[in-house]
């Protein structure tokens, strides 16, 4: 089961404590790109994939931003999701939508590729927390993308427990859901609040 992870955060801002609302002096995208450029670590638009574009439609503006798991992050991401990271990098798209001159975060996705499958897992936050809003790809039923709407890091996701096949190839399905599991833990270690169990 092979699943890389890519994944994407803007402005050098997480995104969980970014979802507030803040002011800003800018009059157009142009000069958030511009912002966005000063730091070697984002991307604009222009680098976002069109079905990020499309499951952040909501959003003006988009970056991607990269981050590294620390050693003690990717070992806690390994024990709580049962498998070995490829590797420390991830990458996370955020969408910014301005309005009166307020710019707020509208959303953020990470991409995953699975077994030949491309699929964007879109992120809302609740608490500073990070949830499953919606997972899209081309090719797979929805009842079984549906079933991890509303999912964070501390639910099992596990096929044939609370996860079901329903009609794909088994395999398939288990490595998603894998990897799925994997891409929330990450997303809790980088962005997410700190909290207890």
């Amino acid at each position: 089961m092979r699943a890389t992870i890519i994944s994407v955060l803007s402005l050098g801002v997480a995104f969980w404590s970014a979802c507030a609302t803040e002011k800003r002096k800018t009059s157009s995208n142009a000069n958030l790109r511009n912002v966005a450029a000063v730091n070697a670590n984002l991307s604009t638009t222009n680098d976002v994939p069109a079905e990020v574009r499309a499951a952040l439609a909501g959003a003006q503006t988009v970056v991607a931003e990269r981050k590294e798991l620390s050693a003690a992050q990717a070992a806690e991401v390994e024990r709580e999701s049962g498998a070995k990271l490829e590797s420390a990098a991830h990458t996370t798209y955020l969408g910014y939508a301005l309005s009166g001159g307020v710019r707020k975060q509208v959303g953020a996705a990470t991409v995953l590729e699975v077994e030949g499958q491309r699929l964007v897992v879109v992120y809302e936050s609740r608490n500073g927390l990070p949830y499953i809003k919606e997972v899209r790809a081309a090719d797979l039923p929805l009842a079984f993308l549906t079933q991890f709407q509303g999912k964070g890091h501390d639910d099992p996701l596990q096929l044939g427990r609370d996860v079901q096949a329903h009609g794909m190839d088994e395999r398939l399905a288990r490595a998603i859901t894998d990897a799925i599991r994997r891409d929330t833990r990450i997303m809790q270690a980088l962005y997410g609040a700190p909290h207890t169990h």
